[in-house]
């Protein structure tokens, strides 16, 4: 199965991956366990690079003005409580603030 970006991220964080940018660079630091999925998010760089400040902590927020608004409401990939948000990344079903703490390691439990 092929993960979306906010799961890569969120693993990246728990199992202590290190991103950081220089211009059109992306490092990544990783334990050499992490090797696979240190790849996967180096295939999407470019998407990684949209998130990164949230993920490091220097914006507070991602910019969801490319999100999708479905006419039906689906359960939310990080807390199952129904949202008709798509995320503006891999379009699935997301609220705004649970992907936002997925993303700086406050995620809720489900």
């Amino acid at each position: 199965m092929i993960s979306t970006l906010l799961d890569l991220l969120a693993d990246a964080r728990r199992v202590g991956i290190t991103l950081t940018r220089d211009g059109d660079q992306l490092t990544i630091r990783a334990p050499r366990t992490a090797a696979a999925l240190a790849r996967a998010l180096l295939a999407r760089k470019h998407d990684v690079f949209d998130v990164l400040d949230v993920y490091t902590g220097r914006a507070p927020v991602l910019n969801w003005h490319a999100a999708i608004y479905a006419f039906t409401p689906a359960p939310c990939a990080v807390c199952v409580r129904p949202t008709r948000l798509r995320d503006p990344f891999d379009h699935q079903p997301r609220h705004k603030t649970c992907t936002e703490r997925q993303l700086t390691a406050e995620a809720p439990t489900r």
